[in-house]
């Protein structure tokens, strides 16, 4: 079913009706849906063939999320009050907002800034935003820079995401930051390098005026820092247990290591950790030696959006990408202006300056330990 429904052609469509029509069984049909609905995901489903339209409304007419992706206004309705509700169950509200995101009906728009601001979930608002980059009012890039300092720590970068992403809103946090609105620490390097993506003279003079130069150190620079780094870490010992906790709290927001924390960037676990200069080399300059399957992908849209981020799925149709700050954009391939890999790394520079000599030991002691820590 998946097969015939990510192919997506009128032939293919009419193969996943006369599948539904021949299930035995209501169990049967049931997971002939949900195979559906998961190789529908990222794609509207308006216009599909009537003859699948009878099958699915025949087999019950599919969950809120599928009739939403049909089209269906009464869906839309039906979501839209969902979403609004702190009584729908979390799970059913980001579901919604995520297909939300790949559809982004206009009706949508206000209720989505809702969540964004109202919402006590830092989930929602994160999907929320993220959500909200597929809509060009300018406005809303706006509401955000006024809200940015009151977003808490895990949402910060995923709002800064959404105002890189579109002219008119980098320009809002630019002007911001121009009229003492917003500290430029607050904007990160990498926020600063995706806003250059915009190729904006304006947006260009505006982060030299207060960032100067957003390049990345050179690699004698970077070489130099990994000789300081070694001479710290040959010096006394390290704690892996304070150490683990430093890595969830930074390192641990991207990558995986025994089991314990994200998924953005590569698992840490079977990487050769033991072999310290190459590990210091890849913290100070991520973009040296960039994994397979983790290039960063800048993608211009038609309307303007510049997303960036790892490509975590795509075939014919349909283009995902996963940034920086986890939230995962799915793009339809004729929405696509341009689709290139980057050189720079998804991962920032700088990661470790603010970590003190004990800190660098224990980050490090726990980063080469061959086994899970007993933390029971």
């Amino acid at each position: 079913m998946r097969r015939y429904a990510m192919a997506g052609t009128r032939k293919d469509l009419l193969a996943c009706a006369r599948l539904l029509s021949l299930a035995p069984d209501a169990e049967q049909a049931k997971r002939l849906l949900a195979g559906f609905e998961k190789a529908s995901e990222g794609r509207p489903l308006a216009g599909l063939p009537e003859e699948l339209i009878a099958a699915i409304a025949s087999r019950g007419g599919g969950s809120l999320a599928l009739r939403l992706r049909q089209g269906s206004a009464a869906a839309l309705d039906e979501s839209l009050t969902a979403i609004a509700s702190e009584q729908t169950p979390k799970s059913d509200r980001l579901k919604l907002v995520q297909v939300l995101a790949e559809i982004h009906p206009p009706a949508a728009a206000t209720v989505l800034q809702q969540v964004m601001q109202s919402a006590k979930d830092a989930d929602l608002q994160n999907a929320a935003l993220a959500a909200l980059q597929a809509y060009e009012d300018p406005q809303i890039g706006q509401t955000v820079v006024a809200l940015l300092g009151t977003f808490p720590e895990t949402v910060r970068p995923t709002a800064l995401n959404l105002l890189a992403s579109r002219r008119a809103w980098a320009r809002s946090l630019l002007n911001a930051v121009d009229a003492g609105e917003v500290a430029p620490r607050t904007v990160p390097v990498e926020v600063l390098q995706r806003i250059l993506f915009q190729r904006d003279d304006q947006i260009a003079a505006l982060v030299e005026k207060h960032f100067g130069s957003v390049k990345g150190a050179t690699t004698a620079v970077m070489l130099r820092q990994v000789d300081s780094l070694k001479q710290v870490l040959a010096v006394g010992t390290g704690s892996p247990y304070n150490g683990r906790k430093l890595f969830l709290a930074s390192c641990g927001k991207c990558h995986l290591l025994f089991e314990e924390g994200g998924q953005i960037g590569p698992n840490l676990t079977s990487y050769n950790r033991a072999d310290l200069h190459a590990m210091l080399v890849n913290v100070v300059n991520p973009s040296a030696q960039i994994r397979e399957g983790f290039e960063n992908f800048v993608a211009v849209t038609r309307d303007g959006r510049t997303l960036n981020g790892f490509i975590v799925d795509q075939d014919s149709r349909v283009v995902v990408i996963r940034g920086g700050d986890g939230q995962t954009t799915s793009l339809r391939r004729d929405e696509l202006d341009e689709l290139a890999a980057s050189l720079q790394s998804l991962m920032p520079e700088g990661l470790l300056k603010d970590y003190s000599e004990q800190q660098l030991r224990d980050l490090f002691s726990y980063l080469r330990a061959t086994q899970p820590l007993a933390t029971r």
